[in-house]
């Protein structure tokens, strides 16, 4: 059993300060399959490590999105 990890960067809008930053990482990070967050509100990115037989990227975007921030998936 292979366990693979991708590593996703996402944009991300309404994010304007460490704040949001921290809201969105915690957020994340309680999702189970989620190894890592980081986010930025400079670039207004979020760098998502996570394992896809755990958790896909449906899940982390409604993630964020509940947390009060909007996925640009454009």
């Amino acid at each position: 059993m292979e366990n693979s990890v991708v590593q996703k960067r996402i944009r991300l809008d309404g994010v304007t300060c460490t704040a949001c930053e921290n809201k969105i990482e915690k957020a994340l990070k309680k999702q189970a399959g989620v190894l890592d967050a980081k986010v930025s509100y400079v670039s207004s990115t979020a760098v998502i490590s996570y394992d896809p037989e755990k958790i896909d990227l449906d899940t982390i975007y409604k993630t964020i999105e509940k947390a009060g921030y909007t996925v640009l998936l454009s």
